[in-house]
């Protein structure tokens, strides 16, 4: 039972990663991006602090509170995520690959904000958002 439990959440998984940002498309889309270059969220504030996102735990959610994120330190942080794990809200350890969705949250919340894209201006790098209900 366990087996086909889990097999049911990795294709919810991949089905999210279709259609939002994942992982590793994060970190081939910062690799394209000036490493100077500031780091913010559409809506304010900077991604930093990964960690499971309680909406899906196999997914990865990163802080919205953070500043002064550059390129450099965001494509670092992404790329130390990749092959590590999270305990999920409620337990359970979640491995995150390129292949895992990711989100906008503070640990412990719930808000269906997803990363879509990367935008990168002749100011700063700007993660596109979108609310999934």
């Amino acid at each position: 039972m366990q087996e086909l439990i889990d097999s049911m959440n990795e294709q919810s998984r991949l089905t999210r990663g279709k259609y939002q940002l994942t992982l590793g498309g994060l970190i081939d889309k910062l690799k394209d991006c000036t490493s100077t270059k500031r780091v913010i969220y559409l809506t304010g504030g900077a991604p930093c602090s990964p960690d499971s996102y309680r909406g899906y735990y196999s997914d990865l959610a990163f802080d919205t509170t953070c500043e002064d994120v550059t390129v450099e330190s965001l494509l670092k942080l992404a790329q130390e995520c990749v092959g590590k794990v999270f305990e999920g809200y409620k337990g359970g350890d979640y491995k995150m690959s390129e292949d895992t969705p990711l989100w906008i949250d503070s640990y412990g919340s719930y808000n269906s904000v997803a990363m879509m894209d990367v935008d990168e201006n002749t100011l700063e790098v700007v993660i596109l958002l979108k609310r999934i209900e």
